[in-house]
């Protein structure tokens, strides 16, 4: 099937899944697009919203914008009248009332250049009682024309009165070849460091792109270097690891982003340490980190390996529920000492 003409890579399933939808005639006003955050499930929405606005969609040859007509220019420069999106601040642990203010008085405007109306709202899985409440009122009487794309990673933690009125749509993770066919479109970067990003991504192309950062690899060379038994500083680790994180700006929400990638290396190490104790073939460290792999896997046993997982996982959790960032690291870089001081 064509590709939306946004460039999005795989995902067959929503692709059939919206044109079946389309050619029934039964595209209702709200889908909830199911799927990890950086699979996808954003650009799909987008090349549908861009279709449905197009004043010659009939004229595209499938379900894409013309790409010439007023309304595709103004899709393209961020500037059409009918298309909003909607996501909560990072700074926010909840999808509060007044965000959800901006959303009802935005459901009430009628569209301004044709009859239809384009909507993304992220998040949508942190809509807490109140957002809920009155989001539920105003999804009930869209106006008309409206196609509502909500993004939910946790479909579970909405309300079944809100889930019950959307088409759902799910996004598996892709496969690596696919992964890698996104990354050097996107980026054109070389071919070995692309491979090796799209293995760690696991599927989720956003993923990888935002690994793709010099300074981080830089910074991983660094720290996997030190893990080594008896003699790693943690005081020394912490205090190189909160200088990269602070390096990317003095709020929480540069911060927290920044940790949350060297966690996800580490959980990727633990992972292939992990796969080289079982006997698993093809283990690989993050980039960097082949010796270190060699070392730890030599002297680490399952049970730590396992336990090491836990709590990088918790101190990622810890993050994304806005705990102090220092204080994360800190603890993280005793765990590990502690880990590393059993061996």
């Amino acid at each position: 099937m064509d590709d939306l003409g946004v460039g999005l890579v795989g995902h067959s399933g929503p692709k059939r899944v919206i044109s079946n939808t389309l050619a029934a005639g039964k595209l209702g006003h709200a889908s909830l697009l199911v799927g990890p955050s950086g699979v996808g499930r954003k650009l799909f929405a987008r090349g549908i919203g861009k279709y449905l606005l197009c004043h010659r969609n009939q004229e595209s040859g499938g379900i894409r914008g013309c790409g010439v007509c007023r309304s595709c220019e103004l899709f393209e420069a961020g500037t059409h009248p009918d298309f909003r999106e909607f996501s909560k601040p990072e700074e926010d642990q909840e999808f509060k009332m007044a965000l959800m203010e901006d959303v009802i008085q935005w459901f009430a405007l009628m569209p301004s250049m044709g009859f239809r109306k384009f909507t993304i709202i992220e998040d949508i899985d942190f809509l807490n009682e109140e957002s809920a409440n009155s989001f539920l009122k105003a999804a009930e009487e869209p106006p008309p024309g409206m196609w509502l794309a909500m993004l939910s990673e946790n479909p579970e933690r909405l309300p079944q009165t809100i889930r019950s009125r959307c088409q759902p749509i799910l996004f598996s993770r892709l496969s690596e070849a696919d992964t890698l066919q996104v990354l050097q479109q996107k980026s054109g970067m070389e071919q070995g460091k692309a491979v090796e990003l799209a293995r760690l991504s696991e599927g989720v192309p956003g993923r990888a792109i935002d690994l793709a950062d010099p300074d981080l690899w830089k910074l991983w060379a660094s720290l996997s270097s030190q893990l080594i038994p008896g003699r790693f500083n943690s005081c020394t680790w912490a205090d190189e690891l909160k200088s990269w994180v602070d390096s990317m700006g003095s709020t929480g929400a540069l911060q927290r982003p920044a940790l949350r990638k060297v966690l996800y290396l580490f959980a990727c190490l633990a992972s292939d340490l992990l796969r080289l104790n079982q006997g698993m073939v093809g283990a690989q460290a993050p980039i960097g980190g082949g010796v270190v792999l060699a070392g730890l896997a030599a002297r680490f046993g399952e049970i730590q390996i396992r336990k090491w997982y836990e709590l990088t996982v918790q101190a990622d959790i810890r993050t994304m529920r806005k705990a102090q960032v220092g204080l994360v690291i800190e603890a993280y870089a005793d765990d590990v000492a502690q880990l590393l001081s059993a061996t």
